[in-house]
């Protein structure tokens, strides 16, 4: 049986966006964990627990120098020591709390908050959202509240509730040793769409209307059941039934762009695509009109090389002629057979994917066709044994899979990473596509180490043996200016041909390190000392940087079990920006983005940051030089708008210096204010 995905393509506007942030997904979720230690001797607060991590030491005064006609008091708690790190050395920050209330302003229990990592090119993906940690419930006095985040890594926001529209929340990013209060997250009873169903003489069906939104977030992951599965639990994704006069009615949409799907047995699957819901929560008047038509079937058989039948295959269908694309879905049976029901007519490609097999394709099918062959080939796979500086095995090691390419000397991030447990050291790794490969092995106490490359076609390549090292021991001291020891720097490995620039680009911290060293960091105790055993070894780059200031680079060559101590490593303020951001109506703008470009050269620079809930906004740590800056509204980020040169402020920072920079949105006023009637 077969199930009708999606529709046409999206707006132009979120398939622009979305090549860039796919893009960028390919690098963040193909990378590998980073490695992270910390030099606990010099923590503060070790003796915390994590549920008094509201009282999270500041290690940098993020809006100290901030406005201070917000009038509204700092929860700083403690402004010395080094904080909590998590697993990827991130600070942890502050709690984030809020309210959920209804439309009269009366408390809502119950309610789901959802959090996922918000895309920045200044900051690598961490996956934050596959934990429970960003789960929550509000309470009977509708509050909720967030602990362990990370501080400064932007969040998104959501928030579903069996009784109300579903509605997104104001992103937000945590802040080092400030709580925040988010305020109310009204939910509503949202929009609502009706329309009616007929076949080709205009007949009345009881076909099935689902009612989809269309994702805007590109790192979703996880199979077509489990994501639709999320989908419905959050009020993405609702199913009715029309009557038996073709009628239907859906309730409890939110503000956003849905996708309107009608099926029915023996007709051909009809999607209504973009059916923008946005301003004020109303009924949509203009019903949606649907016909199906004659359907459209394509059936075949999946099997292996051997044409032995492949059970459990997803086969994927895409319409390529005419437009608009129309895609479903189906999944072989026992003897491999499969079909897929529900098209329109027209010409389709078709993938087959399943576990063990490369992924087999097929161009240009007609619909209705019958005798469909598709053939998956078996993937190959490595083994061998992974083993200590004195030969003896490893118990428990990661191996993360990277591919080589011929004339390319950076190594291309796949995903995959095997955490393996083994008394000898040995190890299997399968499901590998034919290419040339390389391994890199991690285990605590020894320095990460790749193995030999080698070849995969269809065949287990046995003997890959990864000899791991000891490492080295790179030490120092972070100081500024006046020698005075900076706490909570973080210091991280990297190879010769690695710029601190690259952080500014256009895949910011996506990138992969151009001479493969592989990511390990340390931050620095409240003396300022850091210490990073089981180090890479050969020539590096030792990076040091910290939220105020401007970062270092430091040569070091590290060495099978030497010590490389590099001193003291002095850091130089930065300059920053920082300021409140207000609409038209003169209202703080709270969950909001503020962007920041260079206007000193023709090289890419762009960093972004979240608006906190105060209205405030801060750029740290940067370079002399003209820099310009401007903000938008939360609500205006999906819509695609630009902001008018007027809303654009230009500033020249000298070295060292903070410059207030107040900002205003005028970007919602010159909207289109939305009718009555959709």
């Amino acid at each position: 049986m077969s199930r009708l995905q999606s529709g046409n393509s999206q707006l132009l506007g979120l398939v622009a966006v979305a090549i860039i942030v796919i893009c960028a997904a390919l690098f963040v979720f193909m990378s590998s964990d980073p490695v992270t230690q910390v030099d606990e001797p010099n923590l503060a607060n070790q003796g915390q627990q994590q549920e008094e991590l509201e009282d999270v030491p500041d290690l940098s005064p993020s809006m100290a120098a901030g406005p201070s006609r917000t009038e509204v008091e700092r929860n700083r708690v403690n402004t010395t020591g080094a904080g909590k790190v998590d697993d990827f050395g991130d600070l942890i920050g502050a709690a984030i709390s809020g309210r959920v209330v209804d439309q009269d302003g009366k408390a809502v229990s119950g309610a789901s908050i959802t959090l996922s990592q918000r895309y920045s090119n200044s900051t690598l993906m961490r996956g934050y959202q596959r934990s429970e940690r960003f789960q929550a419930t509000s309470g009977n006095d509708g509050t909720f509240r967030f602990r362990n985040l990370a501080a400064g890594i932007e969040m998104n926001m959501w928030v579903a509730h069996a009784d109300y529209a579903p509605s997104a929340g104001p992103p937000f990013a945590s802040l080092q040793g400030e709580a925040q209060d988010l305020g109310d997250i009204t939910l509503t009873e949202g929009f609502s769409i009706h329309g009616s169903v007929s076949d080709e003489a205009g007949n009345p069906l009881p076909a099935t209307i689902e009612v989809r939104m269309q994702p805007n977030d590109a790192f979703r992951l996880g199979s077509s059941e489990k994501l639709r599965e999320l989908d419905e639990g959050m009020g993405r994704l609702l199913t009715v039934v029309a009557d038996n006069q073709g009628n239907f009615k859906v309730k409890k949409l939110g503000a956003n762009i849905w996708n309107v799907t009608a099926r029915m047995e023996g007709y051909a699957s009809s999607p209504k695509n973009a059916i923008a819901l946005q301003g004020r929560p109303r009924p949509r008047t203009e019903p949606i009109l649907i016909k199906l038509g004659e359907e459209y079937r394509i059936s075949g058989v999946v099997q292996d090389e051997n044409k032995q039948p492949i059970v459990g295959a997803i086969i994927n269908v895409a319409r390529a002629q005419p437009r608009p694309v129309v895609t479903a879905d189906a999944v072989s049976n026992q003897d491999g057979s499969f079909e897929v029901r529900g098209l329109q007519k027209g010409v389709y490609s078709l993938s087959a994917q399943a576990e063990g097999f490369s992924n087999g394709r097929a161009g240009r099918v007609d619909a209705n066709t019958t005798d469909l062959i598709m053939v998956l080939q078996v993937k190959g796979g490595v083994s061998g044994r992974v083993t200590d500086a004195e030969g003896k095995p490893v118990p428990k090691f990661s191996l993360e899979v990277f591919r080589t390419r011929s004339g390319n000397p950076m190594y291309s991030l796949t995903g995959l990473v095997h955490r393996l447990e083994s008394a000898d050291g040995s190890y299997t790794i399968g499901n590998l596509d034919p290419g040339s490969y390389v391994l890199l092995a991690r285990a605590d106490g020894l320095a990460a180490t790749y193995s030999a490359g080698f070849s995969i076609q269809r065949e287990m390549v046995d003997g890959v043996d990864i000899p791991m090292s000891l490492g080295g021991i790179v030490s120092g001291r972070v100081v500024d200016a006046d020698g005075i020891p900076i706490a909570g720097a973080e210091i991280s490995l990297h190879g010769d041909e690695y710029s601190p620039d690259e952080l500014n680009s256009l895949f910011g911290a996506s990138l992969g390190d151009p001479n493969n060293v592989p990511s390990m960091k340390v931050r620095s105790g409240r003396d300022g000392q850091f210490r990073l055993a089981n180090a890479y070894l050969g020539s590096v780059q030792v990076m040091v940087k910290h939220q105020l200031y401007l970062p270092q680079l430091v040569p070091a060559s590290v060495s099978e079990g030497g010590l490389n101590e590099l001193g003291d490593v002095r850091l130089y303020r930065g300059s920053s920006i920082f300021g409140v951001a207000k609409n038209h109506d003169g209202e703080l703008i709270a969950g909001g983005s503020v962007n920041l470009t260079s206007k000193d050269s023709n090289a890419f620079f762009h960093r972004s940051t979240t608006i906190d809930a105060r209205g405030r906004y801060r750029f740290d740590g940067l370079k002399a030089g003209s820099y310009q800056v401007v903000a938008l509204p939360s609500a205006a980020e999906n819509s695609f708008m630009f902001a008018p040169d007027t809303d654009h402020r230009s500033i020249f920072l000298n070295e060292g210096q903070d410059a207030e920079v107040d900002l205003v949105s005028t970007l919602m006023k010159n909207a289109r204010k939305p009718s009555d009637k959709r």
